[in-house]
């Protein structure tokens, strides 16, 4: 993809900047009242001013653009990168402004401003002064060096955000954390609780990861919580690095990049840890030359599928017809018939695979209460209220996923539009109908017992739309003439937002 003109970049910015800003000096003066702080004679008159500033700003862009002014400038903003012995001064500089946002983020605004658009508007600001420090370091464009800042930014933010979580304090400090570690415990029961207790017929995936520490007899609480926060990191970055690889992008700074962006984007759901082992056996099996050995990781990922949930069980096979969509035009085969066998073997066999492992627990545990407990998660209500904004999830499952995948969709849809002869239909229907299919199951799954509290039973559908993206980005979707189809240049606001967003 081809990175905008800086023209293009500074007016998205400002536009986003000048929404912020809006934003932010509501919530500001909303909380000076709260608070009972007269602004006028306040140092928040002093934030209100410059808000309205930028306001103003975005307000008169449209005139500004018009004028001559506009160009001479946008070529003062555009310098080029200095002498090399500017690299080391950018480098602290960037560090510096990246450092000062969450300075300022957890402390100040933590403590008096908490609202999400004062928040995102420092964000941005902060984040440019950082992409101006990275320009030190190298030739990158506008749009590069912010989209490496707010990427970075977003990474650390990940990684913070599961760390905070290894504590010593005794007490669970989120939903069923105790009950978790407690089923876990329970595959090493006979030398725990000198007794043999039987495994958890829910998430037994996850127990089986969670479990690992208990090798070691009496660990403290922190080392559990560590594993974990280790398992939410680990797993995420692995499989978003192995999708990059299969780009074969050359640059290394944009290999990086991808994978920053992929981890934020994942994590947006969050797809849960656990799941993402059967995302890693197909990237590590799928291949198109070797359909024994795509389709012995289609069945391990299954299997593994089947004892982690029960809306999880067709995603290995839909994800490898996902690639093999992708990466295989249908000009190699004499019909759309023999074309669609392996999808249509993988989806099958992989169904049938992932079913096993719930019958033959039922049968060993002879009708045991948690046998009963599995089936009710079939059978529970459907609590479509969820879908919309409610107490459990303020933005409500619907608008909130359609937030996180709108900017994709118009990417995809501008890509598409120039290059669509170049895809068979049949291609292009089958991964629409993957998308839609996981997408409608997400949304029911989140409507059940358990679900609905965040974006997680989405967690299919964000990972086949973000697989989707990617190819798409990196030119690496095969054409019909076997050609790779190089990405198209997007539009940059959708960019900025799909940054943005997570």
């Amino acid at each position: 993809m081809k990175p905008p003109t800086s023209k293009v970049f500074w007016q998205t910015f400002l536009g986003l900047s000048a929404l912020l800003a809006a934003g932010a000096f509501y919530q500001t003066i909303a909380q000076a009242n709260k608070l009972q702080i007269e602004l006028l004679n306040s140092k928040w008159a002093v934030l209100l001013g410059v808000l309205a500033f930028n306001l103003a700003g975005g307000l008169v862009l449209p005139w500004f653009r018009r004028s001559g002014r506009w160009k001479g400038l946008i070529d003062r903003l555009d310098f080029s990168a200095p002498a090399r012995m500017w690299s080391a001064a950018g480098i602290i500089a960037a560090a510096l402004a990246m450092a000062g946002f969450w300075l300022l983020r957890l402390s100040v605004l933590a403590r008096f401003l908490p609202g999400i658009f004062p928040a995102l508007w420092f964000f941005c600001w902060f984040s440019l002064a950082g992409a101006a420090a990275v320009r030190l370091t190298s030739p990158r464009s506008w749009a590069a060096a912010f989209a490496t800042v707010v990427i970075l930014q977003g990474v650390l933010f990940v990684v913070y955000g599961r760390l905070r979580l290894v504590s010593t304090d005794p007490f669970s400090l989120g939903y069923s954390e105790g009950g978790r570690y407690y089923y876990a415990s329970l595959v090493f029961a006979k030398s725990l609780y000198g007794a043999s207790l039987k495994l958890s017929s829910i998430l037994s995936s996850r127990y089986l990861l969670q479990a690992v520490p208990f090798l070691v007899a009496g660990l403290p609480i922190w080392v559990h919580r560590l594993w974990q926060a280790l398992l939410w990191f680990g797993l995420t970055a692995a499989s978003s690095y192995l999708l990059v690889r299969r780009l074969h992008l050359e640059e290394r700074g944009l290999r990086l990049l991808t994978t920053g962006w992929l981890v934020m984007y994942v994590f947006e759901g969050p797809v849960y840890y656990h799941l993402q082992l059967c995302v890693i056996m197909i990237l590590l099996g799928y291949s198109g030359k070797h359909p024994a050995r795509t389709l012995s990781a289609v069945l391990a990922a299954s299997a593994w599928a089947g004892i982690s949930r029960f809306n999880w069980y067709p995603v290995p096979a839909l994800l490898a017809s996902t690639l093999y969509f992708l990466e295989t035009p249908l000009a190699q085969f004499d019909s759309w018939r023999i074309y669609l066998r392996q999808p249509a073997l993988w989806s099958i066999l992989g169904l049938l695979v992932a079913s096993l492992p719930q019958p033959l627990y039922n049968l060993w545990m002879r009708g045991d209460e948690t046998t009963q407990l599995f089936g009710s998660i079939q059978s529970s209500p459907l609590l479509f209220y969820r879908l919309l904004p409610n107490p459990s999830f303020g933005p409500g499952i619907l608008p909130g996923i359609v937030i996180v995948s709108l900017p994709l969709w118009i990417y995809l849809h501008t890509a598409l539009r120039k290059h669509a002869r170049q895809v068979h239909f049949l291609r292009r229907l089958g991964l629409g109908m993957i998308a839609l299919a996981l997408f409608a199951g997400g949304l029911l799954v989140s409507t059940k017992i358990g679900g609905g509290a965040e974006l997680h039973n989405m967690d299919a559908y964000i990972i086949a739309l973000g697989t989707i993206s990617v190819y798409v980005l990196a030119g690496r979707v095969r054409a019909e003439d076997g050609k790779m189809i190089p990405g198209p240049t997007a539009p940059w606001p959708a960019v900025l937002a799909a940054l943005m967003i997570p």
